[in-house]
This record gives structure tokens, sequence and C-alpha cells, in this order.
């Protein structure tokens, strides 16, 4: 199926379909997502302290 010489531009154009910007990389996800998970880690740490603060359970 390889032919060698000169590749028609809008043959290769058509085989490699435009990258579609990913919603999910839109600024405002990236500061909703990195809030989500700042939230995420303070309940995280808070549980963990409230863990400590009840010592060691025997």
């Amino acid at each position: 199926m390889l032919r060698r010489g000169r590749v028609d531009k809008t043959k290769a154009r058509a085989l490699v379909p435009p990258v579609p910007k990913h919603p999910v990389l839109e600024p405002d996800h990236l500061v909703f997502l990195g809030i989500l998970g700042n939230r995420i880690q303070n309940l995280h740490l808070k549980e963990q302290g409230e863990a400590e603060r009840q010592g060691p359970i025997d």
C-alpha cells in the first residue's frame, strides 16, 4: 500500500483528523478541578487530624 513519491496533501489531511480541543482542558474546568481537589484534600486532612486527636484505636 505504501507508494514512494509525492503524497497528495488533501488526502494526507483527510487521513489525520483535526485534534479537537478537549473540553476538560479549558481554563474554567481546570480551576474547578483545582478547587475540587483542594476540598477533597482538606477533607482528607481534617479526617486524619480527627483520627489522630482521638488517639490510637485499641
